[in-house]
């Protein structure tokens, strides 16, 4: 049976827990294999585990759930991940960067606008793409809108097709 510490401050009838230890029975879930007492740790019965790891250098903090989702803070990698059942989010400050992953979809939606941009650019690839809009959509390069299809392009509009330019060239 693990062994619980208690204290009452200055009245008897104001007890609280400070800790509990570990007997020969009941062993702690890791190992101090360097007997620098590095890593902390707390597991609930449901294996709800925080784990706290203050190793110089491998500085981090785990939170782990039961059923698997799980949180980690590396102070050396500067990166968080969050991770649950096929989805996973890795924030990277070193690389400034940051990742999304899913093995299903992955959706966003606002009331608002949703704006995506990149000083560097914006790139889009999918073995299929759509864009569709409600209403209108345009299309607008500062300087040039290259369209190209591999084996064929089709412009099409259930009224009028516009063509307009200051040279236009076709074929």
């Amino acid at each position: 049976m693990v062994a619980v510490l208690r204290g009452a401050g200055d009245r008897i009838g104001s007890m609280y827990i400070l800790g509990s230890v570990y007997d020969k029975k009941n062993k702690p879930a890791i190992k101090d294999k360097d007997g620098k007492n590095n890593i902390k740790q707390f597991q609930t019965r449901s294996k709800h585990t925080l784990e706290i790891s203050d190793e110089k250098g491998k500085e981090k903090i785990y939170l782990k759930t039961g059923k698997g989702a799980e949180m980690i803070f590396n102070d050396k990698a500067s990166k968080v991940r969050v991770k649950i059942k096929g989805l996973t989010i890795d924030m990277d400050a070193k690389g400034k960067s940051i990742s999304l992953k899913s093995d299903g979809d992955i959706k966003i939606n606002a009331k608002g606008k949703v704006i995506i941009s990149g000083k560097k650019g914006v790139v889009m690839k999918g073995k299929e793409i759509n864009i569709k809009s409600d209403m209108n959509t345009k299309i607008k390069g500062g300087m040039k809108v290259a369209i190209e299809g591999g084996v064929g392009v089709d412009i099409k509009g259930a009224a009028k097709v516009s063509v307009k330019g200051a040279i236009t060239a076709i074929g």
